[in-house]
């Protein structure tokens, strides 16, 4: 979608000026310089949500043509849907915001590539989505939702790192007091001292907000409003005066005049760069700010609209603001979402371009309206919108010197692109050489499941002659029986001018074309010489020219024919050239029989790229001799950044004996997931696809990724099982995690921050699932899809004092989902289980240290006993069921962190364990520490307990499960250091690793506590082979680490 130009330019910044205090009049605050963060961030969305949204017809101004201009549209619209004598107020108990998950609006939002978002926090019909102290049963939280809307999207957004703006009507259509005031000619203030005002201030003093986006100002001057007033106090005196943006709507002739930025007014283009940083607000509905049932699919803004208004928004040194509009029920509907989604990932490649960046010199290329510039420092980038036909960029504004560098987006040598995009080719070339017809349902579903990934092209079937290829003879029921989704494209292959006629016919909008390196293999394939194929594909491209469909080109054997042998790279440049020339957008060069290497991949594509431009080539490998992902490497790291995949690696070359299927789209994935390049597909429904098809076709898949041994975790975000989580990664598994969020922080991409970072630690990606473990029907379906060879348990709560305070809630949690996670394993053949227990089962000592034959069952309180309860159900059904295996290990303290720094212990709210307390209290986030009594027949008199290193205690987790291999039975081991520490002693071992002093506070002891425990793990050495490897300076070194590097944990705030 875009290149860029690197061109050698000058640039000066002037000194900063210490600003002023401001006075309430136009000169003075209009000198106030705009705070920086506005002019970099460039990407906001507009919400516009209120009781208009019941409605849902029209547009947000639904009351105002009702009842305000009696539209007889908008009446008859009332008439038909509402009984009689309906009122607008009524509608806003019907206003649930029922659905409204703030945290997915801030996860979605910061996906589209947005730095900021806008909330209406009150329309021109008055409703405010706060609890407005004057706006007494005409707000979110007295009627309607009953939520504070606008507290909870700024809490979610800012959790997410998005600057939150705050839209405000000046004026209310319908206030009394605002028609009073009106009625005089605005000679009296009544509506804007009792209820304007009053609202304003209460929004900046409760919430904070980084931007104020007023609105509804044009009946009346800024002098009835008060605006220069509060805006003085705004940049002055409130909690927000350095940061605060605002933009120019104070009153009637103060737009494009006075205030923060512009906007001059509603989709604002000013043509030409203005003097004055502005902003562009644009809606997604082109009718309508706000939720309509009646928009149309015409009606909304395609991708294209979209990023060009971006694009020449920026360039002409603008903010470009999209708005979108939530249903009653708080969703927003999925077009919106495609759409929001789109311009995030155009950004995801792009963005260097947008972010940050200054207009140039120039901002439209002269020789066409397609190509915009903008510029950084030294750089300036070229924005194209449409891929010039012939292949060659022409720009005539930059004038290059002896020292300019040019590059394009995807082109920096040695490095991996963004992004790149995956082209599925499995239901086409995964099933075309099938011995059994596939019936056409299931290839539905395939197409179906696949466009539910996220993937963004599937190739869907090939119109060629039922006489050569028979799987294919049902191509016109299968185009015609998809669910053909926005922003997914459907490709078919078409080998003849027949073939194009009927794809179109079926409601193809794009097709390919196949040729090949190689004449012997184009003889045995299509019966002719390459010569007379790209002759065929004259009338092909002819057609498709006057049809306005895209064409992409595929050359097979470009690295070695099962007739020819090896291919030479000038030949596959020769025959990728004149299928450029002809109008095709991309090549793809295929390794049809995987005989390629790294070596022979460079070679091949060095010639190639001097023919045809890397932005215009894809790569499609087979893996018969394992060389597919090393080939792909080669390719993105010479700049292509498209790639053609089969899923669970169906497919394979009938002129090749022993040619295996194409590159496995789940491996593929895996490995650009753990590089960071950006796919946007989901892995996991990758794989369930995966599962489907082979399933379908009763065979075994070829994608190693799902082969791989999946072990189930459970509570697997926390603290303890995402460091377990890591280890199982970097020991080869695949784990996949669920977790109900109770304990932990959410990150990007619905995953939980910890599983983000573990990502990022081990460079591979972490199958996640929201799932609670009381939840039997979610647990059935996740045990359906996946197929585990052990599960590892972590989920549960495990506050010693809260169980104390909360013993029901301890018992159910922990008890239930347990029974429920046996009975699903058991239900799905599933017989091998870790279960992280706890030393506290062995209750008040009988002697120490406790090794595995101390009593057990006395336990102090309910956190223990329901660990001690778990205990004997799998050790009964280990007993009962001679295949079951289960490892029960104990332990007391896990503390420390990963190394890194980047995962550790979390707490939410006041940490219930000793050293994340202990640890908060020297980094400044709490007082001092309560030691729970100084009586304890201990050394110094505090209680004693074992600790152990978080790494060493995941080390553990990795050796029962290979334990399980042996058909253990259910075996028991402590896992610990075999040492004890007390309360004091761990306030100095922190003390010394942090260099801050430590203050706490002997208070009276904890219910539920004993004095000492600590426990011996000579069983675990000896069948284990596990032994902890690092003793309390590290622990404590580590925690520290962990808590300088994140003095708020995972949580931003």
């Amino acid at each position: 979608m875009a290149a860029r130009a690197l061109l050698c330019v000058a640039a000066a910044l002037g000194p900063g000026l210490a600003a002023p205090r401001y006075r309430p009049d136009w000169a003075s605050l209009d000198a106030r310089p705009l705070p920086a963060w506005f002019d970099r961030a460039k990407v906001g969305v507009f919400v516009h949500w209120g009781v208009f949204s019941v409605p849902a017809w029209g547009s947000e101004w639904f009351w105002w043509h009702w009842q305000g201009q009696h539209d007889a549209a908008y009446e008859r619209f009332v008439r038909r849907r509402f009984p009689p004598g309906t009122t607008y107020a009524e509608f806003a108990p019907r206003f649930t915001a029922y659905d409204f998950q703030p945290r997915q609006w801030a996860q979605l939002f910061q996906r589209a590539g947005a730095r900021y978002v806008v909330l209406t926090t009150k329309h021109h019909e008055g409703f405010t989505n706060w609890g407005s102290p004057v706006s007494w049963n005409w707000n979110s939280v007295d009627t309607g939702p009953h939520r504070d809307l606008v507290g909870e999207l700024g809490e979610a957004l800012r959790e997410s790192n998005l600057r939150y703006g705050l839209y405000h009507s000046l004026m209310e259509w319908f206030n009394p007091l605002y028609l009073a005031d009106k009625q005089s000619d605005f000679k009296t203030q009544s509506f804007v001292l009792e209820k304007m005002m009053p609202e304003l201030y209460d929004l900046v003093l409760k919430y904070k907000p980084d931007l104020i986006w007023s609105d509804g100002d044009w009946e009346a001057p800024d002098s009835y409003w008060n605006s220069t007033s509060f805006l003085a106090w705004l940049y002055n005196d409130s909690p927000v005066k350095d940061t605060v943006v605002v933009n120019d709507r104070w009153g009637r002739g103060c737009s494009c005049r006075h205030g923060g930025f512009y906007n001059c007014a509603d989709k604002y283009r000013p043509g030409t760069l203005p003097d004055h940083k502005w902003e562009m607000c644009s809606s997604l509905d082109r009718l309508s700010w706000g939720y309509r049932s009646n928009m149309s699919l015409a009606e909304v803004m395609d991708e294209m609209s979209m990023i060009e208004e971006l694009v020449q928004t920026v360039s002409l040194g603008g903010n470009y603001l999209l708005n979108v509009g939530p249903t009653k029920e708080g969703v927003i509907v999925p077009i919106f979402q495609e759409r929001l989604l789109a311009l995030g990932r155009w950004l995801e490649t792009n963005g260097e371009a947008i972010y940050e960046s200054q207009p140039w010199r120039v901002q439209m290329e002269n020789t066409t309206n397609s190509v915009w510039y903008t510029s950084k420092g030294p750089v300036v980038f070229a924005i194209f919108l449409l891929w010039p036909r012939d292949g060659v960029l022409c720009l005539s504004s930059p004038i290059p010197s002896p020292g300019t560098q040019v590059s394009s987006a995807a082109a920096a040598a040695g490095a991996y692109p963004k992004r790149v995009k995956v082209v599925e080719v499995g239901p086409r070339d995964g099933l075309q050489n099938e011995k059994n017809v596939v019936p056409t349902p299931v290839k539905i579903s395939l197409i179906n499941m696949l466009s539910e990934t996220g993937l963004q092209v599937i190739e869907a079937t090939s119109f060629v002659s039922p006489k050569w290829v028979p799987q294919m003879a049902d191509h016109t029921e299968v185009m015609q029986g998809i669910n053909k989704l926005p922003g997914i494209s459907y490709p078919v292959l078409t080998p003849n001018l027949k073939g194009f006629q009927a794809a179109v016919a079926a409601g193809a909008k794009e097709v390919s074309i196949f040729g090949a390196a190689s004449e012997l293999f184009t003889k045995k394939n299509i019966n002719c010489s390459i010569e007379e194929s790209l002759e065929r594909f004259e009338e092909v491209m002819r057609a498709a020219r006057e049809a306005s469909i895209p064409v992409r080109g595929y050359v097979s054997c470009v690295l070695g024919c099962p007739y020819e042998g090896k291919i030479s790279a000038a030949k596959v440049a020769e025959v990728s050239k004149k299928m450029y020339s002809m109008g095709c957008y991309e090549i793809s060069l295929g390794d049809t029989i995987g005989v390629g290497t790294p070596g022979s991949m460079r070679e091949m594509l060095a010639a190639v790229m001097k023919e045809v431009p890397v932005g215009a080539l894809a790569v499609h490998c087979h893996d018969t001799y394992g060389q597919a992902l090393a080939n792909i490497l080669v390719a993105l790291q010479m700049g292509v950044s498209v790639v053609d995949a089969s899923v669970a690696g169906l497919g394979g070359c009938p002129y090749a004996r022993g040619a295996s299927g194409n590159v496995a789209t789940e491996d593929l994935v895996y490995m650009l997931n753990g590089l960071g390049i950006h796919t946007g597909v989901d892995l996991q429904k990758l794989m369930d696809t995966g599962t489907f098809i082979c399933n379908a076709l009763n065979r075994k898949t070829n994608s190693k990724g799902a082969m791989a041994e999946q072990i189930l975790v459970t509570g697997g975000a926390g603290y303890i099982g995402s460091h377990c989580v890591l280890e199982l990664l970097q020991a080869g598994y695949v784990p996949v995690v669920i977790d109900n969020f109770h304990n932990a922080i959410r990150g990007s991409e619905e995953l939980p921050e910890s599983l983000r970072r573990v990502q990022e630690i081990a460079h591979r990606p972490v199958l996640f699932q929201e799932l609670d473990i009381t939840d039997e029907a979610a647990l059935q379906e996740l045990f359906r899809k996946h197929r585990f060879s052990a599960v590892m348990h972590f989920a549960g709560l495990k506050a010693v004092g809260e169980s104390v305070q909360k013993p029901l809630e301890y018992y159910r949690v922990n008890l239930t989902g347990t029974i429920r996670l046996l009975e699903t394993m058991q239900a799905h053949g599933v017989r091998n289980i870790v279960f992280s227990s706890s030393a506290t089962v062995y209750g008040d000592p009988k002697y120490l240290p406790l090794d595995e034959k101390h009593p057990v069952g006395g336990c102090t309180n309910p956190y223990g006993k329901s660990k001690f309860f778990i205990e004997e159900m799998i050790r009964d059904l280990c007993k009962a069921e001679r295949d079951w295996n289960a490892v029960l290990l104990r332990y007391f303290n896990p503390i420390g962190a990963h190394e890194s720094g980047m995962i550790g212990e979390d707490p939410q709210g006041i940490p219930n364990n000793l050293m994340p307390y202990v640890a908060q209290v020297a980094v400044g986030r709490r007082e001092f520490l309560s030691v729970f009594g100084n009586d304890y027949k201990t050394d110094d008199g505090t209680g004693v307990r074992d600790y152990i290193h978080v790494v060493d205690l995941a080390k553990g987790h990795i050796a029962a499960l290979k334990k399980l291999k042996e058909n253990c039975g259910c075996k028991i081991y402590n896992l610990g250091t075999g040492t004890g520490y007390s309360v004091l002693q761990m306030v100095q071992a922190m003390e010394k690793a942090s260099g801050r002093e430590i203050k706490y506070r002997i208070t009276a002891r904890r219910e539920g506590d004993v004095a000492s425990c600590y426990a011996d793990p000579a069983l675990a050495e000896r069948e284990l082979g596990w032994k902890a490897a690092f003793g309390l300076d590290k622990m404590c070194e580590d925690l520290w680490r962990w808590q300088l590097q994140n003095p708020t944990g995972f949580s931003k705030n």
